[in-house]
């Protein structure tokens, strides 16, 4: 049986950081990179 888990977590980020990079990180990671052919292997970040 599948369960859902959720992680918590507390990022400290410099006032002049980008705050879309960790989202973006996250993304990249799932994803596998920016560069392929659509669809999208893992679709989350467009919805």
């Amino acid at each position: 049986m599948r369960q859902a888990f959720a992680h918590d977590v507390v990022l400290a980020m410099e006032p002049d950081d980008d705050e879309r990079a960790p989202g973006a990180a996250v993304t990249a990671e799932l994803c596998g990179g920016w560069d392929h052919p659509p669809p999208c292997p893992v679709a989350v970040h467009h919805s």
